[in-house]
């Protein structure tokens, strides 16, 4: 589906990624992207990675309409939390900034020990624990729609 968006991305041609760092930048690529196309009304997104040794930093921003970090996310809303947790337990950081009007960025910064993210075996029909569900406390805020 063309939504009419520019898109330009900025990555060095000689990025080292392992591949659990591979795989959390493509996360939050892929979680920003998803969110601008749907939720923003932007016009362009821009995709940066860069790194310095083995510090990764991938940083996605839209010239959306933003949205306000201190309101509370509606309900059935938890993408950017459930990225903001695996990026923490890989032992990175998500800053995501906006406003109404101007637009988001949502930023990870990965250092040079990435644990591996693993999912435990677990039933399909087997009852989450407490506190292994998708609601979990994370330090990203949630948008409607994000």
């Amino acid at each position: 589906m063309d939504r009419g968006i520019s898109f330009v991305v900025e990555m060095p041609d000689d990025i080292v990624l392992d591949r659990d760092r591979a795989v959390l930048v493509h996360r939050v690529a892929r979680e920003a992207l998803v969110n601008a196309t749907k939720h923003s009304s932007a016009q362009s997104v821009e995709v940066r990675v860069r790194q310095s040794g083995m510090r990764t930093r991938i940083t996605v921003s839209d010239d959306g309409v933003g949205f306000d970090t201190t309101e509370p996310r509606p309900d059935g809303h938890f993408g950017l939390r459930i990225l903001a947790d695996t990026v923490r337990q890989a032992g990175g950081s998500l800053h995501i900034s906006s406003a109404p009007g101007h637009g988001t960025s949502v930023a990870a910064t990965f250092g040079e020990s990435t644990p591996a993210i693993r999912p435990t075996a677990r039933s399909a029909s087997e009852p989450l624990a407490p506190g292994q569900g998708r609601d979990q406390g994370a330090e990203a805020p949630d948008h409607p729609g994000r």
